[in-house]
């Protein structure tokens, strides 16, 4: 019976030493896996900074905000002269219903 209580014992300390021997494994796996991802995004912020990213993307910000404002004023501009051309011929076709209406009214 002790014999049998020892094995079981021994059984259950076998079992953890396996399940951490495996934990240990995997969170050096990990670690590893941690370190490799460090060194990547350290390489990526000095590329970053060696090339300047940061202006490349600010400039860049800035010239879509130009033409954002000279095609605002494009669409202002083509807006004003599409007005001015509607008052025109609105001028011009009152002048010409009128004149036909009177020949209308007049047969």
């Amino acid at each position: 019976m002790d014999w049998s209580r020892n094995y079981c014992q021994a059984s259950e300390i076998d079992l953890k030493i396996v399940t951490l021997e495996k934990e240990v494994a995997q969170l050096s796996l990990d670690l590893e896996r941690a370190e490799i991802a460090v060194q990547s995004y350290d390489r990526m912020e000095n590329d970053a900074n060696q090339f300047n990213f940061r202006s490349y993307f600010e400039l860049a910000i800035q010239t879509c905000n130009n033409n954002l404002e000279v095609l605002g004023a494009i669409v202002d501009t083509d807006f004003a002269q599409a007005e001015s051309y509607q008052r025109e011929l609105k001028g011009f076709e009152d002048m010409y219903f009128k004149e036909y209406m009177s020949i209308a009214q007049g047969q």
